[in-house]
């Protein structure tokens, strides 16, 4: 008996093993790279949304206290819970649009979005800081318009393809 045929089979045997270990970890080690990225888009779309949600919760109760349509004991207290939560809320906007740039190679209009988008939460707070009435008061002014200057970015986000939402092509 010749050991020829015997090391052949165990080569061809040893081959198919490795070969398919190989194939089977890529392919595991790509659909895992892709389920991560999915669960960070949908981690930067939900903070997103929670964050534009606070946005605009202040900005309705910091027109209704400017316009003094609502009824607050201690009015200076309610401005400084405003101010709060605008600061939290920019600050966040911040860190999340940090942390995009860092992970998207992201086009002029992505920036244009995001600068707008970052520009309106600033205006948030600055107004809060000003003592000054947001001025948004209905679906025609304000972060609504399809407009991607200062304060069209919230709507644009949640409607076009806004970097905060977008696939990153990884699928």
């Amino acid at each position: 008996m010749s050991i020829t045929p015997i090391v052949a089979s165990l080569v061809a045997v040893l081959a198919t093993l490795l070969g398919g270990w190989f194939v089977t970890t890529q392919v595991t080690d790509r659909w895992d790279q892709k389920k991560k990225n999915r669960e960070i888009n949908q981690a930067a779309a939900h903070d997103f949304e929670r964050l534009y949600g606070e946005v605009i919760a202040i900005w309705k109760t910091w027109n209704a206290l400017s316009a003094h349509t609502a009824a607050f004991a201690t009015p200076e207290d309610a401005k400084w819970d405003c101010h709060k939560r605008a600061t939290a809320a920019e600050g966040e906007i911040e860190a999340l649009l940090a942390r995009l740039a860092a992970e998207r190679t992201l086009t002029p209009r992505d920036l244009e979005m995001l600068g707008g988008l970052r520009q309106a939460f600033k205006l948030v707070r600055r107004t809060i800081r000003s003592d000054e009435s947001l001025g948004w008061s209905d679906s025609n002014v304000g972060p609504y318009p399809r407009s991607t200057g200062e304060l069209g970015c919230f709507r644009a986000c949640q409607r076009e393809r806004c970097p905060l939402n977008w696939d990153d092509g990884s699928e």
